[in-house]
């Protein structure tokens, strides 16, 4: 530590990185852990991982603080790395993971596994199980209603047609050489290709200037990507690639190129409309690795699209959430949310709010 930010009165004893404080039983998070019928809740945990695992091999799941975790993120907007953060160190928070006599914490990559294992229907049952807990015992008041529809937007490039078809290349390069021998032949076969792709995608970046000179290189390109997508569906069904035992991330990455294959057999014909029209295909595909994402137009000043999934929000009084996620752009619209809102809030609490703000 430097001079100049040292403690110029230093304790005389060190400070102790144990503190003990006790827990306000009035606070929301210690409320909403007593109230909750954990049980219910790990049994439905139990039954959804029950029927997405093959098999119960591997380490027995800690339900209790995983569950607790996902809890933590639907009450405050966190991200994994700070959910793990703040239950590592936020005595609450530990107390809702029931983690209070033991120094462990699930990390961010267990908590993000459990979600995602949950899915969307899961985290859905356990969220409205929650709620009704907490209406059950006063936390909240079904009878003000708050509805809104909001975009969780995606950290992906801008979803233009050359960065999809360099992106997909340099995607299959890198993932078909974790393969192993059943893929070697497409990686020696198709070298001239990617060299060829490689250059139109330089010459694209550096030396097309007009409109016709982008829409033919880009041309050029489609061909090139709709070739060597072939060569790669070949491969995949080749004996050799069947045969083959894979381990580890071989498996992940033919998975990969499994999929990436299926995408671009979707994006191609897209690509080749916009410069054959200028014009947005219908469902376009703007990332190769989420190929679930959209684009929303929302009209905003400086952003007109987002590009991402939309969700729709509704809002107790007390501070609870449920979130409703769009199949596509069209399901969740602003101007029809509200009643949406009402039927689903009536088909959970068997009526609907006196007050509704929109």
């Amino acid at each position: 530590m430097s001079p100049a930010s040292a403690n110029r009165q230093p304790d005389l004893l060190p400070r102790s990185k144990h503190p003990t404080i006790p827990i306000a039983a009035d606070h929301k998070l210690v409320q909403l852990t007593d109230t909750l019928d954990w049980t219910e809740m790990e049994d439905r945990a139990q039954q959804i991982r029950s029927c997405k695992l093959k098999n119960a091999a591997g380490r027995p799941p800690h339900l209790r603080a995983s569950l607790g975790a996902m809890l933590l993120m639907a009450t405050r907007r966190l991200t994994y790395r700070e959910a793990e953060d703040l239950i590592r160190y936020y005595a609450p928070a530990r107390y809702l993971c029931g983690l209070t006599e033991t120094e462990w914490t699930p990390d961010f990559t267990t908590i993000q596994d459990f979600t995602e294992l949950m899915g969307e229907e899961g985290i859905k049952l356990i969220n409205q199980h929650v709620v009704q807990m907490a209406v059950k015992h006063k936390l909240a008041d079904p009878k003000t209603l708050v509805a809104d529809t909001t975009v969780q937007e995606a950290s992906i490039p801008y979803p233009n047609e050359m960065g999809l078809m360099t992106g997909f290349l340099t995607s299959v390069a890198s993932a078909a050489r974790k393969v192993g021998r059943g893929l070697k032949g497409f990686v020696q076969q198709t070298g001239s290709r990617f060299k060829a792709a490689r250059q139109k995608a330089r010459e694209y970046r550096l030396f097309a200037k007009t409109k016709e000179s982008k829409d033919r290189v880009m041309k050029q390109m489609a061909a090139i990507v709709e070739k060597l997508n072939e060569n790669l569906g070949e491969a995949l069904k080749a004996p050799a690639a069947q045969r083959e035992r894979l381990r580890k991330y071989a498996i992940v990455a033919k998975t990969k190129l499994v999929q990436l294959q299926a995408t671009m057999i979707k994006l191609l014909p897209q690509v080749r409309y916009w410069i054959r029209t200028g014009y947005v295909a219908s469902d376009k595909i703007i990332s190769l690795h989420i190929p679930q994402l959209y684009s929303i137009v929302r009209g905003k000043v400086g952003k007109t699209v987002e590009f991402g999934l939309n969700w729709g929000i509704r809002r107790l009084t007390g501070g609870y959430l449920l979130a409703t996620l769009a199949q596509d752009r069209h399901e969740l619209q602003d101007t029809r949310f509200a009643l949406r809102a009402v039927k689903d809030h009536i088909a959970l609490f068997g009526q609907a709010p006196l007050v509704l703000c929109p």
